[in-house]
């Protein structure tokens, strides 16, 4: 679901049914009153829009909270979902827009003499005339996945941040930043917190996800403690992980679908751009198409998904292995594993400008800085809770924000590690309650004991976690899972990039756009840096990280490069 609300200061709306047409777009909503303008887009005829409205105030709920009201939308604190709202006050034409504490959507505004523009998708904001925001671009290259910086790559286009609440008013407008309290934590409010907020979230013929890994699980067991009537599904072309997850499925006796996309993928090649379009551009092509081809097919026989693959950095703020903290007290300074968790390899360096390399150098050393201040603030933290708060504020936000809003654009994404309130509650540091053994895995074997003797999956192995591999896994190799268990898949049809690449450059407009002349681009990379890159990638000769970095590349370029006028 795509949003896009307009406020004028002077002259026209813009013009958006050309990217309605192109992109297959459904105008599922049109709101106007004076020089208000909301839009909202569906994709595939799925809606997941709430209105409230009454004589005097209309309330535009995009996403899936269940509690709000007209009276208690800015409480953010009491709301239960993943969410942004849009409260207009049709007598004085006051706008304020909220988003929750969870970064669930990104948000994303833009202003200039004649209008004020909020969308979830950056492309739709794009003007005419727009500045390059290097320390974005060096964010984004650097980081681990590509996942989007704490701003667009251009100056003029600026990420609503976590928790704001944005009032607008003749023209004017005022931000104001809230942040939720903390609260103390124990098994007990975990249990009862997760319990409902799933009960919220999850409906009678949702699917879910079920990978064998412990958010899923989770998700899993509530789910069947609370007897919804749901499918579960997984992913995969019959490999290790969706043979060990067949076998899970047998003997906690669920029924499972598996999702398979490889005789799928010569046609997902050939909508690259809705897929891309509807991304907002800012995450790596590769995984944009892969995850919009699975999310398209799994939309022809369920209506919605819950994901639970997005609670392991959320999840991991609140539950650390005494081993991984024991080995945290000893660094120091706290940036050296830090930056490790923040940032890719050096593949930026090997293959950027100079010129780039020092904004690259510039950018790490800025944040080394800030951070380092910000950890200095944190009074009677230690080591772990510094560096898990730290992990929290600077990594999962921008994670978690990017994949949700993807996939929420193919098909409706509930994820309760991605709740209002679960944010809150793993806002909690306290050092007494940083366990799997106290937490997670009693969570799971609570709400469903037959879980008990299934051993956790190993995300690099696709197999059962043994002996020292359970600490391996938990804590030093989640977030390698991507590049080790899906980059490497390279003898399938739908994970070789080679493959992928290869057909994508024989279509004409996916060429002239990844070889048209761009100098903010070449100032970023060479043009004979580049066509080396794209032509080991060709011959399947680059390791995991580097084909990450060329597909965060390639989807930077088209975004430069895209459409910048609305008119």
């Amino acid at each position: 679901m795509l949003f896009h609300l307009e406020i004028l200061k002077s002259g026209s709306f813009s013009n958006l049914d050309p990217f309605i047409q192109k992109h297959g777009l459904v105008d599922s909503l049109k709101y106007e009153l004076h020089q208000i303008r909301l839009r909202v887009f569906s994709y595939l005829k799925k809606r997941d829009v709430t209105l409230i409205e009454d004589e005097k105030k209309l309330l535009f709920v995009h996403g899936n909270s269940k509690n709000v009201t007209l009276s208690n939308y800015t409480n953010t604190e009491t709301l239960f979902g993943n969410f942004n709202l849009v409260a207009i006050n049709k007598q004085s034409q006051k706008v304020e827009f909220v988003k929750d504490f969870t970064n669930s959507f990104d948000s994303f505004y833009y202003q200039d003499k004649q209008r004020l523009i909020i969308s979830n998708n950056p492309l739709w904001i794009k003007p005419a005339l727009l500045t390059i925001n290097y320390q974005s671009v060096a964010q984004y290259l650097l980081l681990t996945q590509g996942f989007f910086p704490d701003n667009y790559f251009f100056n003029e286009i600026h990420k609503i941040n976590p928790g704001s609440i944005y009032v607008i008013k003749n023209g004017n407008s005022e931000l104001t930043i809230k942040k939720p309290k903390i609260r103390e934590s124990s098994f007990e409010s975990f249990f009862d917190g997760f319990r409902t907020i799933v009960d919220n979230g999850i409906k009678n013929g949702h699917s879910i996800d079920l990978t064998g890994g412990y958010d899923s699980r989770l998700v899993t067991a509530t789910a069947l403690y609370l007897k919804k009537d749901v499918e579960f599904a997984v992913h995969g072309e019959n490999d290790p992980e969706v043979k060990f997850v067949k076998k899970l499925a047998r003997k906690i006796n669920v029924p499972l679908k598996t999702i398979e996309i490889n005789n799928k993928i010569d046609g997902a090649l050939k909508n690259w751009d809705t897929y891309f379009f509807l991304s907002g551009g800012y995450y790596n092509l590769f995984e944009t198409i892969k995850e919009g081809a699975r999310s398209l097919k799994r939309s022809k026989f369920v209506s919605s998904k819950v994901g639970g693959s997005m609670g392991e950095v959320i999840r991991d703020t609140w539950y650390v292995d005494k081993l991984f903290r024991r080995n945290l007290l000893k660094t120091n300074p706290l940036w050296n594993i830090l930056s490790k968790r923040l940032f890719n390899s050096n593949v930026a360096y090997n293959f950027c400008t100079k010129d780039f390399c020092q904004v690259l150098d510039t950018y790490k050393e800025e944040s080394r800085v800030a951070i380092t201040n910000e950890i200095e603030t944190f009074t009677n933290y230690d080591s772990t809770q510094k560096y898990m708060r730290i992990l929290f504020e600077k990594y999962t936000r921008g994670w978690n924000g990017t994949l949700y809003n993807f996939h929420n654009n193919i098909i409706e994404l509930v994820a309760p590690y991605m709740d209002n309130q679960f944010y809150i509650q793993c806002l909690n540091v306290n050092a007494g309650f940083r366990n799997y053994s106290k937490g997670i895995t009693n969570a799971i074997n609570t709400f469903y004991p037959p879980f008990k003797k299934i051993p956790f999956i190993d995300g690099q192995a696709c197999k059962p976690v043994k002996g020292a591999n359970f600490f391996r896994y938990l804590f030093f190799n989640y977030k390698q899972e991507f590049s080790n268990r899906i980059l490497k898949k390279t003898q399938k049809k739908d994970y070789r990039h080679s493959y992928w690449l290869e057909n994508l450059l024989k279509m004409d407009d996916f060429n002239s756009r990844i070889y048209s002349e761009n100098d903010i681009f070449n100032s970023i990379i060479s043009k004979i840096q580049f066509e080396e890159l794209i032509q080991k990638g060709l011959k399947n000769k680059l390791s995991g990280k580097e084909y990450v970095f060329l597909w965060k590349l390639i989807s930077m370029k088209i975004s430069l490069s895209f459409e910048k006028s609305i008119k």
